[in-house]
């Protein structure tokens, strides 16, 4: 996988908040529900884009992903470095998120099924045990409304000096 916005755009049932994405082809397979744990995520898989991370809206999760940039302020160019970033990530924000922030997942490339998110440990295989080459990792969240996010909460003119100490 390269840093370049080589990837195809999603399948036309799944949206993204970005005019294109730049999802790798080779991570295309997390556009289908059936890559999630359990197979139970409800279609479609709904994709948000940042400058470094894709975040897969899989049902009641959520899955950032770190792209494989290297900047001035941060380096995702390797799998070891994207999955070390994971972990910081996870272990910053439980702190003050514990029941948003469930742990680093590892995404599989397993044979005769194609792309799998392992379990809440980055070495999980998941739930059905199925083995293949890690070919990503990320965070793994519990879901929340939209509507609760900091950015429109201050768009509604109801940010507070208790939203930003919590």
């Amino acid at each position: 996988m390269s840093a370049s916005p080589a990837g195809t755009p999603p399948t036309p049932d799944t949206t993204t908040t970005a005019t294109t994405t730049t999802l790798p082809a080779a991570l295309h397979g997390l556009l289908q529900a059936q890559a999630y744990p359990g197979g139970a995520v409800q279609p479609p898989v709904r994709l948000v884009e940042t400058h470094i991370s894709w975040v897969l809206l899989a049902g009641q999760h959520a899955y950032k992903i770190k792209k494989p940039v290297k900047l001035p302020f941060l380096d995702f160019s390797t799998l070891a470095l994207r999955k070390r970033y994971c972990e910081d990530e996870l272990r910053l924000n439980r702190r003050f998120a514990p029941d948003i922030y469930l742990g680093v997942v590892a995404i599989r490339d397993v044979p005769s099924h194609g792309l799998r998110v392992g379990g809440p440990n980055a070495d999980d295989a998941g739930a059905a045990g199925a083995a293949g080459p890690v070919v990503e990792y990320a965070v793994q969240m519990l879901r929340f409304d939209e509507a609760d996010g900091l950015d429109r909460v201050a768009a509604r003119g109801a940010l507070t000096a208790a939203h930003m100490s919590e």
